[in-house]
């Protein structure tokens, strides 16, 4: 028996979130870097940790510790005056070797070619198993980097500088497929 449950995040611990952690296996959706080739999930601006070891690759800059990856914009949120000029160039840093992938055809169909949600049983699923994926905006061909960054720097704008926290909620539920939890 199948059952597939399809829709948006809600906040933490109502129906759906509940639905997700009780989950025999969470999977999230992972690429390969076009560069390097090194396996990671899709992540809005975030740090690498302390301990961090970059993959060297000729001609990229080594990435440091506690530098960011993922889904960005140059500059600081807080500086934008123009969220959709600021967007425009939004591009994806590699976790591993800090390859600046650009949102280009050849470089999403790079990165489409080696989308993989494997997971692993070790040859016998248990009984009642069940197995739930996730895929955020980016994930989608369709949705460029950019559109996704505008809704981000705009939600995160409308909570810092008017106090207004729901476009940020939605963003998360809606465009990243998380649920929304206040910590």
């Amino acid at each position: 028996k199948k059952i597939i449950i399809i829709g948006q995040a809600g906040k933490a611990d109502e129906d759906q979130d509940k639905i997700w952690k009780g989950l025999s296996r969470r999977v999230p959706l992972t690429f390969a870097c076009p560069k390097c080739g090194g396996r990671q999930e899709f992540n809005l601006t975030k740090s690498r940790p302390e301990n961090f070891q970059p993959i060297l690759i000729e001609g990229v800059e080594a990435p440091k510790p506690n530098s960011f990856y993922g889904l960005q914009i140059h500059g600081r949120f807080s500086e934008i005056k123009d969220i959709k000029a600021a967007a425009k160039d939004a591009f994806y840093e590699c976790f591993h070797c800090g390859f600046v992938i650009q949102d280009t055809k050849e470089n999403r169909r790079a990165m489409m070619a080696t989308y993989d949600q494997e997971y692993q049983t070790n040859g016998v699923t248990p009984p009642n198993f069940e197995v739930g994926f996730w895929n955020p905006d980016p994930a989608s061909v369709t949705i460029p980097f950019k559109q996704t960054m505008a809704a981000y720097a705009a939600a995160k704008k409308s909570d810092k500088e008017l106090g207004n926290r729901q476009p940020l909620i939605d963003f998360y539920q809606n465009r990243w497929a998380t649920a929304w939890d206040e910590n």
